[in-house]
């Protein structure tokens, strides 16, 4: 809720700066005013309300193809982390223009730069989600698809990095994990800081509840004699989202 007012005074002020000071005019329509844009884009993905049913069924195809159990992230809400990453571009711009910060400003733009093209295929159409198949777990991402099978979960963890919820999935065998060209050097950065995650869901993506996932999740490999009905009507009831759908 903070990060909310903040943002919505601080766009205010940007506004209120562009208008009455030709002199720092600059500086408010690039720096203060994204800053507050960017600000509420963030802050208000917890306050929207589902767009979709939080939980489908469906029928993959693809390198995993097949019916699964699917828990889709939330097109709106990244669309607003895109609009988020965008601001804060605009804002290391303004910082590299209009103060000694040159090289702290540089670093702001290629930083939020890259995270605004990584995001933009899901916030322009591709919609990512994780999908339960008989087979694994599969993490539709904006990087592209991580795969990893039932009985190469080895533990899951539910953590808090930099104020954002995340349920981590260490893999047992970290070799066995299928993920998009260059992303397995972010699982060894993870585990190399003590964070043993593999795959990562995050709670802000979903369109539902990060428990409801994980207790899915957790179900399945309490129960491995279930896994051959995910996809099924059957398996909703398993898990009980039939209401869910």
């Amino acid at each position: 809720m903070f990060l909310l007012v903040f943002g919505l005074v601080l766009a205010a002020v940007g506004a209120l700066i562009a208008l009455t000071s030709p002199d720092d005019r600059g500086f408010a329509l690039l720096g203060l005013l994204p800053w507050g844009v960017g600000s509420v884009a963030v802050a208000s993905t917890p306050f929207l309300t589902r767009e979709a049913a939080a939980v489908r069924l469906e029928e993959l195809s693809g390198r995993r193809s097949g019916p699964a159990v699917v828990f889709p992230f939330s097109r709106a809400k990244q669309r607003l982390g895109f609009i988020g990453q965008v601001s804060f571009v605009f804002l290391g711009l303004a910082v590299a223009l209009y103060t000694d910060g040159f090289v702290i400003g540089v670093i702001c733009m290629a930083m939020f730069g890259l995270f605004a093209l990584i995001t933009l295929p899901s916030a322009i159409g591709r919609r990512g989600g994780v999908a339960l198949l008989p087979a694994g777990v599969l993490v539709r991402g904006a990087l592209g698809d991580s795969f990893l099978p039932w009985e190469q979960i080895e533990d899951l963890q539910d953590v808090e990095i930099h104020g954002s919820r995340m349920l981590g999935i260490a893999a047992s065998d970290p070799a066995k994990l299928e993920v998009p060209p260059g992303t397995r050097l972010l699982s060894r950065a993870n585990r190399a800081l003590g964070y043993r995650s593999d795959l990562s869901i995050a709670a802000a993506s979903l369109i539902g509840d990060l428990e409801v996932v994980a207790a899915a999740i957790e179900y399945e490999l309490i129960h491995p004699e279930h896994r051959s009905r995910l996809g099924t009507r059957e398996s909703l009831e398993d898990l009980d989202l039939a209401a869910a759908l």
